[in-house]
């Protein structure tokens, strides 16, 4: 799930009311540590210049304290469901995988696209890479 994180008390590098979004949540195996397993927010912070995002993991521990950030469900990344023709919020997922480029070439590599098909016969993409 993707959230964001609204900060609640002033630090030293961010204040109060600052808002970190999150890319979901990332699991770390640690054979060092009786091969517990941890789980990370990966947070994304926009560089100040808006070039480049700047993203790290952080213990969930830390962003579920609720004295210190607010947690909501980013609902600007979910995807819609529902049919924009009929309603229906049921369909046929389709998956298709592709490689690109020549294999001896720097560009080759993995492309994928996931479909919806609603019964009322409508495709919907609702990811290409």
């Amino acid at each position: 799930m993707k959230y964001k994180f609204t900060q609640l008390k002033d630090l030293p590098d961010s204040p109060a009311g600052t808002v970190f979004k999150c890319r979901g949540i990332d699991h770390h195996w640690d054979c060092t540590s009786d091969r517990e397993n941890h789980d990370f927010y990966e947070i994304v912070i926009p560089d100040r210049s808006g070039g480049h995002i700047q993203s790290f993991r952080v213990g969930k521990s830390i962003f579920d304290d609720p004295n210190w950030f607010r947690k909501e469900v980013d609902y600007e990344k979910l995807t819609e469901l529902k049919c924009q023709k009929c309603g229906e919020t049921r369909a046929d997922v389709h998956v298709k995988k592709w490689f690109v480029g020549d294999y001896d070439s720097d560009n080759y590599g993995p492309h994928a696209e996931v479909s919806l098909e609603c019964p009322c016969g409508c495709t919907r993409i609702i990811y290409k890479r």
